[in-house]
């Protein structure tokens, strides 16, 4: 973000490492600057805990560009909504 003069607005997950996608939702109605960019790991690292389906598409639905870093996928303890979705044009897998 330095380098393009980007502001960085971080999102703690909750305390059971679910993506808090409320208060992702929460910054595009904050007054903040509005968000281009949502970078979310899914699964996530260390635990596993992947991203479901509804919070997927809660989060396609913002007004942004939504990236799934998708490195830790051989390790999803469970189904999750990392698979398919090529053909949405808001979202880019890594």
């Amino acid at each position: 973000g330095d380098v393009t003069g980007a502001q960085i607005l971080n999102v703690w997950r909750k305390d059971d490492f679910a993506i808090d996608v409320d208060a992702i939702e929460a910054l595009f109605t904050s007054g903040s600057p509005t968000p281009k960019l949502v970078f979310v790991t899914a699964p996530n690292n260390p635990d596993g805990c992947p991203l479901s389906d509804s919070d997927l598409d809660r989060l396609l639905a913002l007004p942004a560009i939504v990236v799934l870093d998708e490195a830790y996928v051989e390790f999803q303890r469970a189904p999750g909504a990392t698979g398919g979705g090529e053909s949405i044009p808001s979202r880019v897998k890594m």
